[in-house]
């Protein structure tokens, strides 16, 4: 008999009231709940499909053993999450989902006919007593039909892992791969949109190309924007944006936004000749405009964080007066034309 029907009948003979959709579980409803879960939102990506298909089928009782690899930090937790979630509101019980190092002590309701949830399973592929004690439960479960999800954090199927689950044939393993990198701007747009962020489409593309990019990293970013403001499709927005995120920039060749923003300024600076010193201006767009710390700047130029203070000071008024509004809002453009094109 199905799982999902012995539970629901089991808390009917005890008169307990159980809640369930009337309509069918939808992918949506696996990905996507951000009220409940820490990671605001996981997007249906190529690289991610056949793990949420799998977890999706284990939820409506289609799949009884599943076994989901991936990276750190892409998704592997929430997807579990999501399923103990979608198996509460089918049957109104709500399974734990256990740290496997911790739960292999007590074997807490390893018999029981419910789903067993285990994360981080792959401390059982270098720890010979973990794994003993974890194929044991996995042997007397599978005898029984009783449902098993495990998450590991793996890059490939190792030869442990295989030794570790026993009838592997009866076992759906899939794997969470890296997203390539339309498939990073897609889950960057998906996220922005849970956080009520809106990005122009070269900030969402620079995000995707310079934040070292999983899915607590991405959170964290896009809260730290919305802290600052939530709209950021002016003009300007992506160099303030830029700056309130630079702390978090490194891409793969620890991309400098200070040195970014002196390349770009120095060579656009070179065409005009105001009173004012170049070096002087580029210290006030970092400060004023990108919003670069004092001490960054400082430690940028070499000077001490009182003269970056002072020197921002005396360039703002300038500005203000209008002496050199025209060369900032040129130097703006200069500067959001360098981010959209190397985004």
């Amino acid at each position: 008999m199905h799982w999902v029907v012995k539970v629901l009948l089991q808390q009917a003979r005890v008169g307990e009231r159980t809640t369930y959709q009337d309509n069918p579980l939808r992918m949506s409803q696996v990905l996507f709940d951000t009220k409940h879960e820490g990671f605001g939102s996981l997007v249906n990506l190529p690289s991610n499909s056949n793990a949420v298909e799998s977890a999706l089928l284990f939820s409506a009782g289609l799949h009884e053993f599943v076994c989901l690899l991936g990276p750190t930090g892409w998704g592997k937790s929430h997807i579990l999450r999501a399923t103990a979630h979608a198996v509460k509101r089918e049957t109104g019980v709500k399974i734990p989902i256990e740290t496997t190092g911790a739960w292999v002590e007590t074997l807490a309701r390893s018999d029981s006919p419910l789903p067993l949830f285990l994360d981080d399973a792959q401390i059982a592929l270098s720890n010979t007593r973990i794994r003993q004690r974890l194929r044991m439960v996995l042997e007397r479960r599978i005898r029984g039909r009783k449902p098993v999800i495990l998450a590991f954090t793996s890059d490939g199927q190792s030869r442990l892992l295989k030794s570790l689950l026993p009838n592997s044939q009866k076992w759906h393993i899939s794997s969470i791969k890296l997203p390539t990198g339309s498939e990073k701007v897609a889950l960057v747009q998906a996220v922005a949109k849970t956080q009520g962020l809106k990005l122009p489409d070269p900030l969402v593309r620079l995000i995707s190309k310079r934040l070292v990019l999983t899915g607590g990293s991405l959170v964290g970013a896009l809260q730290r924007l919305a802290l600052v403001q939530t709209d950021w499709t002016s003009s300007c927005g992506i160099l303030r944006a830029c700056g309130v995120l630079d702390p978090l920039f490194c891409g793969e060749a620890a991309w400098d936004l200070r040195d970014h923003t002196h390349e770009v300024l120095f060579k656009a600076l070179e065409q005009f000749s105001p009173d004012v010193n170049r070096e002087e201006f580029i210290l006030y767009m970092m400060h004023q405009i990108l919003g670069i710390t004092e001490e960054q700047i400082a430690g940028y130029f070499g000077i001490s964080s009182c003269r970056v203070y002072g020197l921002s000071n005396q360039i703002t008024a300038r500005v203000t007066s209008g002496e050199l509004l025209e060369l900032r809002q040129m130097c703006c453009r200069s500067l959001v034309q360098s981010f959209t094109s190397s985004a």
